[in-house]
């Protein structure tokens, strides 16, 4: 049971948490700008709850409210997409768009540490589903390869992987394909962290949306709730025509819809608070490779730090409470089965609060490893 549910933990304010009675600094979970606590955001959610909490109803039925719509279409304004379509969790809007491409493609190929959602969604498509090495672009192009003549192509991939805050080499691995290749980037922790504007992974590295589907997250990032698909219209009516968990679905709350538009209207004028976290993120990231605690300096706001013992978990935790941070130690998909401590900046830490947890970390780094892609990083 231990491992079933974590500690309870509640919001005190932007960058602390109330843990067994204490008011500890947080570095934990993916509200990456803070705005899931700002104040525009909560004072739209609150407006909006005087029309009602949801829709209690399929959008296909009596549930497209003009709120719904109208988020979408800032959606496409703000990502400068085509068109884009919502549903209640990133999660299921994979699945969503796994249903609507059913038969549009024979060859499946994906990261194999995908997010669980992307392979989740890979059951549906009807494709030949062939994982390749975690971003590794030789094992990509080997795979591709390997198709036959005449193959339908779409590459999955997380645009950014959401415990080491890593990144997938698109440049290279759109190089080394052909043309005809489509893209699912599942972009929940990408968008509000990478690119000048917050825009993910395609800002981020230049690509056209050009036979690329973009799935994000409202929920992290963004600060409300929900998930949405930025693609072409064909692919966004498809959605509605073929997916069951589309149609069989309820949108978020009427609240979270209006706090999420406030969130697009905050950025779009200010993007100061994707600079800090970028900012803060590559100065932190650099101390910790300097330390050996990371093998690279990733652009994502969070890393992963596993201890090797029980007993050197044990020594971090208290470290980590003695310096007023909570300890953030996880069990996920894709961590370490003992668990490992994962750790997540946002743009509204202070240098003191960020020093304070740089100072326990590297203060008990021989009992500790970083994870990264092709090494431990164990310290000594």
């Amino acid at each position: 049971m231990e491992r079933l549910f974590a500690p309870t933990v509640s919001v005190r304010h932007q960058a602390t948490v109330r843990y067994c009675g204490r008011d500890l600094t947080y570095f934990g979970g993916c509200d990456y700008l803070r705005l899931s606590v700002h104040p525009k955001l909560i004072e739209a959610a609150k407006k909006a709850a005087d029309f009602g909490l949801g829709v209690a109803a399929s959008r296909r039925t009596t549930g497209n409210h003009p709120a719904i719509t109208a988020l979408e279409r800032e959606l496409a304004d703000f990502f400068h997409a085509e068109s884009s379509v919502l549903m209640a969790t990133g999660y299921g809007m994979n699945l969503a768009l796994g249903q609507a491409l059913s038969g549009r493609f024979t060859h499946a190929l994906i990261d194999d540490r995908a997010h669980v959602s992307l392979q989740d969604a890979t059951r549906f498509l009807g494709a030949e589903v062939r994982p390749f090495r975690h971003r590794d672009p030789n094992s990509l192009e080997k795979v591709y390869r390997e198709r036959p003549s005449g193959a339908r192509v779409i590459v999955l991939t997380d645009g950014m992987f959401p415990l080491e805050g890593t990144v997938p080499p698109l440049q290279e691995y759109r190089r080394r394909l052909g043309a005809d290749v489509w893209w699912w980037l599942d972009d929940c922790h990408a968008v509000g962290t990478l690119g000048p504007k917050g825009l993910g992974s395609l800002e981020n590295v230049g690509w056209s949306r050009h036979q690329v589907l973009q799935v994000i997250t409202l929920s992290k990032a963004l600060g409300s709730f929900g998930g949405a698909l930025l693609a072409d219209g064909a692919t966004v009516e498809q959605i509605w025509d073929r997916s069951d968990c589309f149609v069989g679905g309820t949108p978020p709350p009427l609240p979270m819809v209006a706090a999420a538009r406030a969130s697009l209207r905050l950025l779009k004028r200010d993007s100061d608070r994707i600079r800090r976290l970028q900012t803060s993120v590559q100065w932190v990231k650099q101390q910790l490779v300097n330390a050996r605690l990371i093998p690279e300096a990733s652009p994502g706001p969070m890393f992963l730090i596993s201890p090797n013992s029980e007993a050197a978990t044990k020594r971090l935790r208290r470290r980590l409470l003695a310096a007023s941070i909570y300890p953030s130690l996880i069990h996920y998909p894709g961590a370490p089965e003992g668990g490992a401590y994962r750790f997540a900046l946002s743009s509204e830490h202070s240098e003191e609060e960020i020093g304070r947890l740089l100072a326990a970390i590297i203060g008990v780094a021989s009992n500790v490893k970083g994870r990264g892609p092709g090494s431990g990083g164990r310290m000594g």
